[in-house]
């Protein structure tokens, strides 16, 4: 049976299933074959040019917030007793409320002081940027697919990467190359990775149950941690000290130096993050748990409760802390005192892979292919970027003004501009489509009766974020489409 020539065509084309290899064989089978795979050929050409295009127009246009907008900000921090427990305030009202004390209460619901309301507080002094929502360069570090590839990036000029072929790799982001040396020596696929690049250091794990410290300019693998009687899922470094999570449902915090493991620390599901600092490590499980621990001692201070699925990422600093979960939400909590209530949501369409919590400013990486940076203290959504234009998941690196991007089907950096705050601006977001703002389900923070407390919450609507500067992309895209197709006509 022959198939039509256009059928053919259109079949491979819009499938877009054929690599080059595929192709020549393809070619080789007769001039008929040979005419249909160099149209699919130059389709993927296309293809191509158009997602190019499309990432680079995307960092052209910071979509209506104020890229340099910053401000020293009073942030209300609830009062704790001797104890660490948090001071509720005393009921003094003597009868019901009227109708404006309702109507303020209403208004301020969307707020994040509005959590603290029945407790005592005091106000400190935090800084606020609009941190990577300016203009920027894309750099395509690798446009290999790898649904296996995980990757590390601290700042510096190197990227660690591994997969499913056992070896870590380091790259060097400013020379966009590999280099030597090559690091081998685990039994199985990598499934997380830890570059301390300051150190000379890359931490590596795989099915194993290992913990490899290898010297990244020698190749020379230093140390062997083992304890974990599940595979490691997840890393973090502090100084001298770092943790892991596992499969195992622990979580272990290590002395670099000593090779000793020095505190464990028990979920009773798989462990999918981890996060430490000088003062605590954040563990977060399967079941949806997040778990704060004193670093010292490792004493549990409080389980927080709220996630409808697996944790699957953190990120904190000295007093808040946001976690990530596959129920499509980012919640923010307080690292204060025995505090457990959730303070604000972040909704997004799909699960949230990938947190950063700078400068009151939260980013998260989505299964939607998109990264969205949420300003902390009001919830709104201030910039959306596209991660992937495939739509795949995204799970991200920042540093300074660097974002290194992973997508199955490609790795990304995002060269942010360099920024001059102003401290002197009102507002965080330029006042447009201020309706259509208002309107939009997943651009603003929850209200307590909104935030997810059961199942019944977890539907989650398609995020509608219209953005001045999307309808003239869209317009350049067409146009580089049209031209495209007329020059291969006349080809």
């Amino acid at each position: 049976m022959q198939l039509s020539y256009p059928r053919a065509q259109l079949g491979f084309a819009d499938r877009g299933l054929l690599d080059k290899k595929s192709l020549k064989i393809c070619a080789a089978v007769s001039r008929y074959w040979a005419s249909v795979a160099k149209e699919v050929e130059k389709g993927h050409v296309c293809r191509k040019a158009v997602q190019k295009n499309t990432i680079y127009l995307q960092g052209l246009y910071p979509r209506g917030a104020v890229s340099d907008y910053a401000k020293i900000v009073s942030v209300a921090i609830p009062q704790v007793n001797e104890k660490g427990c948090v001071i509720k305030v005393r009921d003094h009202s003597s009868g019901s409320k009227t109708k404006e004390d309702e109507e303020e209460e209403e208004e301020d619901e969307n707020s994040l002081q509005a959590a603290y309301r029945d407790l005592q507080t005091y106000t400190i002094q935090l800084e606020e940027r609009n941190v990577f929502c300016g203009s920027y360069n894309v750099h395509v570090l690798s446009d290999r697919s790898d649904q296996n590839r995980v990757i590390h990036y601290a700042g510096g000029d190197l990227l660690a990467i591994g997969s499913a072929d056992r070896k870590v790799r380091i790259f060097n982001v400013l020379e966009m190359r590999e280099v030597l040396p090559l690091l081998s020596g685990h039994a199985g696929s990598i499934k997380a990775l830890l570059l301390n690049e300051k150190n000379g250091l890359v931490f590596s794990v795989c099915c194993d149950l290992s913990i490899r410290c290898w010297n990244i300019y020698s190749g020379a693998c230093t140390k062997i941690f083992n304890g974990h009687c599940g595979t490691i899922t997840c890393l973090d470094l502090h100084e001298r000290k770092f943790v892991s999570g596992g499969r195992d449902g622990r979580v272990k915090v290590w002395n670099l130096d000593s090779g000793l493991c020095l505190k464990t620390l028990k979920h009773s599901n798989i462990v999918y993050a981890v996060k430490m600092d000088g003062a605590h490590v954040v563990s977060g499980c399967d079941r949806g748990l997040v778990k704060v621990w004193h670093a010292g001692t490792g004493t549990l201070l409080k389980v927080l409760e709220g996630h409808l699925g697996p944790v699957k990422c953190l990120s904190f600093d000295h007093w808040h802390l946001v976690s990530g979960s596959s129920d499509g939400y980012a919640l923010a909590w307080s690292m204060v005192g025995d505090l457990k209530k959730c303070l604000t949501a972040f909704r997004h369409p799909k699960e949230v892979l990938s947190l950063e919590l700078l400068y009151l400013r939260v980013v998260s990486g989505c299964a939607d292919g998109k990264i969205r940076v949420f300003n902390f203290l009001t919830g709104s959504c201030l910039r959306v970027l596209v991660g992937s234009s495939r739509g795949d998941p995204v799970s991200f690196c920042v540093a300074e003004n660097r974002m290194v991007i992973n997508a199955p089907s490609r790795l990304l950096m995002f060269q942010f501009e360099d920024v001059k705050w102003d401290y002197t601006l009102a507002a965080d977001q330029e006042v447009v489509q201020k309706e259509k703002q208002e309107n939009c389900p997943l651009g603003t923070a929850l209200t307590r009766s909104q935030k997810p407390k059961s199942h019944t919450s977890s539907q989650i609507g398609h995020l509608t974020l219209e953005t001045q500067g999307a309808n003239m992309i869209m317009l350049l895209l067409l146009d580089l489409l049209a031209k495209m197709f007329r020059s291969a006509s006349k080809h």
